[in-house]
């Protein structure tokens, strides 16, 4: 408390990772909490969860989590981490980076978002990759369901929203998913400009 209220009124003091360390404040990086709590936070395995509905109820909640936190702040560089060299983005092959940029671009338009990913709604399916150079095959999962999304931009002195329907193709390594591929698209939209 000390600490954050120290600015004057018109200034604002950010918590910074080596702030908070020298401080003696516990923190973690967002990417590193989002992949650990989707990896390690695991709940004991009963007898009628298989290792198979483990996974997938981890990829499951992997896309939940990144859609929690993409409407919850513009900032896009928490995102890099979790994304592959190269995506299929909407259709369209890029590099992690190109990937980052038309993020902050859709941020940069649309300031204000919510994402709400229909939890009955939502499926995984999760398997081996097929052969590769490695001897055994790496675990890829396709997450499928719908999400209602607001969004709104007070600049331009618009709002919209609706119900779209998503997929996200997710590449497990060292315990960690990661994103191959990202696609969705409009089911219903609702736009509407201030008076």
């Amino acid at each position: 408390m000390v600490y954050i209220t120290q600015a004057a009124p018109n200034e604002m003091t950010w918590l910074t990772l080596r702030a908070a360390a020298q401080i003696g404040i516990e923190v973690m990086p967002w990417e590193r909490y989002l992949q650990r709590k989707v990896t390690l936070e695991q709940p004991g395995a009963t007898s009628q969860s298989s290792p198979d509905q483990e996974v997938n109820r981890r990829a499951k909640l992997f896309v939940t989590e990144i859609n929690s936190r993409w409407s919850a702040t513009n900032e896009v560089d928490w995102l890099g981490p979790l994304y592959a060299d190269e995506v299929n983005f909407h259709g369209k092959r890029m590099s992690r980076g190109e990937v980052i940029t038309a993020q902050r671009l859709f941020a940069e338009r649309w300031p204000e978002r919510n994402y709400k990913p229909q939890d009955k709604s939502m499926n995984a399916v999760c398997s081996e990759s097929g052969p590769g150079q490695q001897e055994v095959a790496p675990l890829e999962c396709i997450v499928t369901g719908t999400a209602t999304w607001a969004t709104r931009s007070l600049a331009r002195n618009v709002t919209a929203s609706g119900l779209m329907s998503f997929s996200y193709v997710l590449r497990a390594s060292g315990g960690a998913f990661f994103i191959k591929g990202e696609t969705s698209r409009v089911l219903q939209r609702d736009t509407r400009t201030a008076n």
